[in-house]
């Protein structure tokens, strides 16, 4: 009787693989869309002056904020990440 378990498990282990195998081989690769097109016009070498910002009230919390610095000297807010840290 534990040969024939043996032989279920090892079975059921195959067959398991061989239809991941080709669930897997189904899939094929994404193709672009049209919003690639758009994206591409934005493509090539960015001169940008940056400044990050990192502000820790406590122990348990970190902000995040980073600004783009135009032409005109002006910091523009561009994000802020507000981290917590669970208890």
């Amino acid at each position: 009787m534990k040969s024939t378990t043996q032989f279920s498990m090892i079975g059921s282990l195959l067959l398991a693989f061989a239809l991941a195998h080709v669930a897997a081989r189904g899939q094929s690769s994404p193709t672009p869309g049209p919003e690639h097109e758009v994206l591409k016009k934005l493509e090539g070498i960015w001169n940008a002056k940056v400044k990050m910002v990192t502000h820790m009230p406590d122990d348990d919390h970190q902000i995040f904020t980073m600004y783009i610095i135009g032409a005109d000297g002006q910091e523009n807010k561009v994000m802020t990440i507000e981290y917590t840290r669970k208890k």
